[in-house]
């Protein structure tokens, strides 16, 4: 796993370098930590050759966007902790495992998409 670490470290520099000698001038660290990140994550668990995946993703107005992995899996463990502090859930913990509100159903089925497709790149590489 450390050799897969190392080369996805690389890779995501050699990106940054790419876009530095194109004449982008400025780089938001923050965003370059995170898709590292996520890069990193993706490649040690279901392979490098599907971090740059894309995902459908539902937001909250119920339009579609076409995600990365790594940004879909960031949204939605950022929904996973907005559901733990939701007041019926604090009030009624029996309540997390359903789905009641808008919010929850769309989350579901957030969850279930990357699910699958995380299922599904699993199922291919075996």
């Amino acid at each position: 796993m450390t050799q897969i670490l190392k080369t996805c470290v690389l890779v995501s520099i050699e990106e940054l370098q790419a876009e530095v000698k194109s004449g982008k001038n400025v780089v938001d660290l923050a965003e370059f930590t995170r898709e590292m990140q996520g890069f990193i994550i993706i490649s040690c668990s279901v392979g490098s050759e599907y971090s740059k995946q894309k995902v459908e993703f539902e937001l909250d107005d119920g339009r579609m966007e076409q995600l990365s992995i790594s940004d879909h899996l960031q949204k939605t463990t950022k929904a996973t902790i907005g559901r733990l502090t939701s007041p019926h859930v604090v009030m009624f913990p029996k309540l997390l495992k359903t789905l009641i509100t808008r919010s929850d159903k769309i989350y579901g089925r957030n969850v279930e998409r990357l699910r699958s497709t995380i299922r599904k790149f699993i199922n291919e590489r075996r």
